[in-house]
């Protein structure tokens, strides 16, 4: 058998060697895919809190994931939420204030009955999603019912999911399978915790709850609380009137008799020459003068100055019809409006009211206007009688569409969401 040649081999040689640098190049151009389809894959979560908040009649749903410790950053995450959400901020949780925390881009991927929110964080192990949707919150007439559903779409070791119930809620029976704990402004979550929920299976949660009267001053019947003032005020200005008319009608008395005068035990006054005034009279030759006047009968009683009364009782009763006329709501066609303070309104929520039997929402509108005075950080509300709503203007900062609603509940009227957003221009007042 014939032995190659040692230029064969040579040539066989490189033949190895530009095989193996094409392989070597094919890996090198290949690498950067295998990272990029590495890098779009989503990392799972240690935790996953998803918290139910009812504002008005979009309730807000916030759904944070914390990524394990020791997670590299840059990091693609995904959350997903119910289909047809809205977004209304979407960014990573920093230590610190809220104003700190940076937004995020993120893509969205509609599914069956879910859109998947999928986003890098870079600063931070922990993302959040806030959205709105109309069906978490739901009203029949009678009852509220908040029904939280959440579907894992990575592993998640832990998941939380709360309920939060405003104050003044009575929750149903279903309540007490879940952990309650107290939370912000009176109100408290329900809780309900999963360990290692199944990828892609939806986790559900809900209660049945109505609402009661919280601890804020309760509404009188129609025009009550101003009646009882002008009332009150009443009673003063009669009081006033009548102590005026006692002291005149003492006055009098006391001027009636001229023996009362004489009791007072006093000498008599003097003139610069150490005579008494009828001394001097005398020598002066008014004898008669002042026989006169010591002969004459005690003057007629003064009678009393009634201008005086009239205007105590005319501030008094100015001062009852102003703070009545506060109280009362401004009418303007259809509505009636009410301002509360100078707040730089950033929200409106709108509500249903339905009267209770035999009521008008005409003759109760002032009362209701004036049961939210117990909220702080209202700026104003407006009822529309032909709608049979209220819109309630206010900075979310100090209240929330809870606080209002617990609020109307003491009117005796159900109040039913009915919306919120950015607030109408208010009406003049």
């Amino acid at each position: 058998m014939r032995r190659p040649t040692l230029s064969a081999l040579a040539g066989h040689r490189a033949s190895l060697v530009v095989v193996a640098l094409h392989a070597a190049l094919a890996l090198t151009l290949a690498a950067p895919a295998f990272a990029a389809k590495s890098s779009n894959e989503s990392a799972g979560w240690d935790s996953v809190n998803v918290t139910l908040h009812s504002e008005g009649q979009s309730s807000v749903m916030l759904i944070s994931g914390t990524l394990p410790e020791g997670t590299g950053l840059p990091a693609r995450v995904e959350l997903s939420a119910p289909s047809g959400s809205q977004v209304q901020w979407a960014g990573e949780i920093l230590t610190g204030s809220a104003e700190g925390d940076p937004r995020v881009e993120y893509e969205v991927d509609a599914r069956e009955d879910m859109d998947v929110y999928s986003f890098t964080l870079e600063k931070s192990l922990t993302g959040q999603i806030e959205v709105i949707h109309p069906e978490l919150l739901t009203f029949d007439g009678h009852s509220y019912t908040a029904a939280l559903k959440w579907t894992p779409t990575v592993p998640v070791k832990t998941l939380t999911m709360n309920l939060m119930v405003p104050p003044g809620a009575e929750p149903g029976p279903s309540a007490g399978r879940l952990e309650s704990i107290a939370g912000p402004d009176g109100g408290r979550y329900l809780r309900q915790t999963v360990e290692n929920p199944e990828v892609d299976r939806e986790v559900a949660v809900s209660i049945l709850y109505t609402m009661t009267a919280p601890d804020v001053p309760a509404a009188s019947t129609a025009g009550g609380g101003s009646t009882a003032l002008i009332v009150i005020l009443g009673v003063f200005a009669l009081a006033a009137v009548g102590a005026l008319i006692a002291i005149g009608s003492k006055a009098r008395n006391r001027a009636a008799t001229r023996e009362e005068w004489d009791e007072v035990d006093e000498p008599e006054a003097k003139l610069h020459d150490g005579k008494t005034p009828v001394e001097s009279a005398a020598l002066d030759g008014d004898d008669e003068d002042v026989a006169d006047e010591d002969d004459t009968e005690p003057s007629a009683p003064r009678k009393l100055n009634i201008v005086p009364v009239v205007v105590v009782a005319a501030i008094v009763f100015a001062a009852a019809f102003a703070v009545s006329a506060g109280s009362r709501g401004v009418a303007q066609g259809d509505t009636i409006s009410m301002e509360y303070a100078a707040v730089d309104a950033c929200t409106a929520s709108r509500f249903g009211l339905t009267p209770p039997a035999g009521a008008s929402l005409k003759k109760d509108a002032d009362d209701i206007l004036n049961a939210l005075r117990s909220v702080a950080g209202l700026a104003g509300a407006t009822v529309d009688l032909t709608a049979s709503t209220i819109e309630v203007r206010y900075c979310d900062s100090s209240a929330s569409a809870d606080q209002i609603l617990a609020a109307l509940v003491t009117t005796g009227y159900t109040a039913t969401p009915a919306g919120t957003g950015a607030p109408e221009e208010a009406p003049a007042q």
